[in-house]
């Protein structure tokens, strides 16, 4: 049975409970589990994602950064426990690329803001595979594939 959106984020939660401290952790709605368990791989990896998607946002003009930021806050939403990210919007975002070519890609060669894309785009297909290993829905399945593709079309297109 898939599991739903998995949250950590609970606004007006304490940062330091000492709740954690034997090795558990709290999802939103109460639930406790191992902090190894698989579903905080996969909010650890969505929340590296958000940090490696910014670094990029930085490098990158308004036009580039604005969409980033609106992935950011997305990405927050899905980890809060809400719906799905827009999977439309990411695919005619990537259809204004057009054809950056495929095949191998050496990150770095065409600058700083790219390669920190590359990263965002390694890190987010982790992210793929932790959902699929915590159980998410289809949904979540999507948009992560959409984004890495779109990661890769934005860094290809420097």
């Amino acid at each position: 049975m898939a599991r739903g959106f998995f949250s950590l984020y609970n606004l007006g939660m304490k940062i330091s409970t000492k709740k954690g401290d034997e090795g558990e952790s709290e999802l939103r709605g109460g639930q406790r589990l191992s902090k190894g368990d698989c579903a905080f791989d996969f909010l650890g990896t969505m929340d590296e994602l958000q940090s490696w998607i910014g670094l990029a946002r930085v490098a990158c003009g308004s036009g580039l950064g604005g969409r980033l930021r609106i992935l950011q806050e997305e990405l927050y939403v899905m980890m809060g426990g809400g719906e799905g990210g827009d999977v439309g919007r990411l695919e005619e975002w990537g259809r204004a690329y057009g054809d950056v070519g495929a095949g191998f890609v050496v990150p770095g060669d065409k600058g700083e803001a790219s390669a920190r894309l590359h990263v965002a785009r390694t890190v987010c297909r982790r992210c793929e595979r932790e959902a699929v290993r915590a159980g998410c829905k289809s949904e979540v399945l999507r948009y992560l594939n959409r984004l890495s593709d779109f990661l890769f079309m934005a860094a290809e297109d420097f």
